[in-house]
């Protein structure tokens, strides 16, 4: 299969240094599992090397790896399969093969490898955590897509943000990692996909243009889209050795289109009609991080002709750093470290705040959006990805990614007044000010709130 030209081995390193907080957010969010998991793999170690009993402790091994290949292939991307089967299948055949060949170091090794990549899988998967839908759900709660009975168009444990139109009808996202971008009819609650060959992660709509721009990270693409009708207009290649791999986020303003780019992190600038390359800020050029991958969410604020960039992490630390780009000229006007970030970014511009999500734990950073100092840590969820504000009740809502919550967050005391059980992988989040509904998007489908109601406890 042809690899694709925007995907490079630039994350390795990073995602190497993160693998200890990513087992500790896992084990946070199933403890038992963890308990039961490394049980399990301490007794295979006692009953292959100290009692010596290889064929029982090679078979289990054996069967694991089976069951996570057989398991593979439910996962919707195919050209992703050969990666998944090398990372988690491998493993648990080799600590068999090194059992029966008498190393009992290698086979501890790969018997931890195996034991930590399992507990990814499962988590990638959706099988963990382990609970199901409730028989009802609370009155302020329903499931508007799919409709009862009925299958769904895309798989919904794998939504990117969502964008809404300016009369609240039409309800865009992305899906991946067999990817694609959806119109969601709120109204009559159907969908229309188009899939793409790559993994659609971002997307910006512009209505004055009948225009959605979806940024394709695998092939370093930007996609045009029409409104009406749904279809693809045309595709522009971005893709440039050293500067451009792996677009993350996307941004249209006036005549031109900003993108934040994660590979060799920095901001992109293009002219809107030509699609020719305006400026270039590399962010580690000018130190904003040590690393040459790692760069998230991008909000732009009109009202202030201004760009808020989220990279991270940027140090051996993990801490990731928030920037403040002006738009005329480009040029990062100021820019703050924190001691942890994800991939959450919103401005309250009522509160001239920025609040930022931490993917690891359960904080939720506030920062001044002049200054970008914090103001305060307030008590999240853990594992949030998204959050938003609700300013007719002075409200937070966000999300807990792997462990399927949705919370409510009183703004002045910073405490959570309501918390309930989601569907997992829950990321999309929006709250459509002008009718009063906070939309959400999870392992369940896409669920509509009533945001009134919620907070009041139905």
């Amino acid at each position: 299969m042809k690899p694709a030209k925007g995907v490079d081995n630039l994350w390795f390193g990073v995602q190497w240094n993160l693998f200890p907080v990513n087992f500790r957010l896992m084990s946070a969010v199933a403890p038992s599992f963890t308990v039961l998991e490394a049980a399990a793999f301490i007794f295979l170690v006692w009953l292959g090397v100290a009692r010596g009993k290889k064929h029982f402790a090679a078979v289990p091994l054996l069967v694991l790896a089976i069951a996570i290949a057989w398991q593979t292939f439910d996962v919707p991307s195919p050209k992703k399969h050969i990666h998944y089967l090398l990372f988690f299948a491998l493993p648990p055949i080799l600590a068999a093969a090194s059992l029966y060949l008498n190393r009992p170091r290698l086979f501890g090794r790969f018997l931890i490898l195996s034991a930590a990549g399992l507990m990814v899988f499962w988590y990638y998967t959706g099988f963990l955590p382990l609970y199901g839908k409730p028989s009802s759900l609370p009155g302020s709660v329903e499931i508007l897509y799919p409709s009862e009975n009925n299958r769904p168009d895309f798989p919904l444990m794998y939504m990117r943000n969502f964008i809404i139109d300016e009369e609240g009808e039409n309800l865009y996202t992305t899906f991946g990692p067999t990817s694609g971008i959806i119109k969601l009819n709120i109204p009559t609650a159907r969908a229309q996909v188009i899939h793409t060959r790559g993994l659609a992660r971002s997307i910006a709509l512009d209505e004055k243009r009948n225009q959605i721009l979806v940024l394709d990270w695998d092939f370093a693409e930007l996609l045009f889209y029409s409104i009406e009708p749904f279809e693809q207009r045309k595709s522009v290649d971005l893709f440039e050795p050293g500067s451009v791999i792996m677009p993350w986020a996307v941004a249209a303003y006036k005549n031109r289109i900003y993108l934040n780019i994660c590979g060799f992190p920095g901001l992109a600038v293009y002219d809107r009609q030509t699609m020719k390359r305006l400026k270039w800020l590399p962010y580690r050029r000018h130190g904003m991080t040590r690393f040459n991958y790692g760069a998230e969410e991008m909000l732009l604020d009109t009202d202030n002709d201004r760009l808020f960039v989220h990279i991270g992490p940027v140090d051996v630390k993990n801490r990731f750093s928030i920037l403040r780009i002006s738009l005329s000229p480009a040029r990062i006007e100021h820019h703050a470290k924190i001691p942890e970030g994800g991939m959450g970014l919103l401005l309250a511009n009522e509160k001239n705040s920025l609040f930022i999500p931490a993917f690891y734990s359960r904080r939720l950073y506030e920062l001044d959006a002049d200054t970008l100092e914090v103001k305060r840590v307030l008590e999240g969820v853990l594992n949030s990805r998204n959050v938003v504000y609700d300013p007719a009740r002075n409200v937070l809502f966000t999300t807990g990614f792997l462990s399927g919550v949705l919370a409510a967050i009183d703004y002045d005391t910073g405490k959570i007044i309501r918390k309930i059980r989601i569907g997992k992988r829950s990321n999309a989040l929006l709250m459509d000010v002008k009718k009063d509904v906070l939309y959400v998007g999870c392992s369940w489908g896409i669920l509509k709130v009533n945001p009134g109601a919620f907070v009041g406890g139905d």
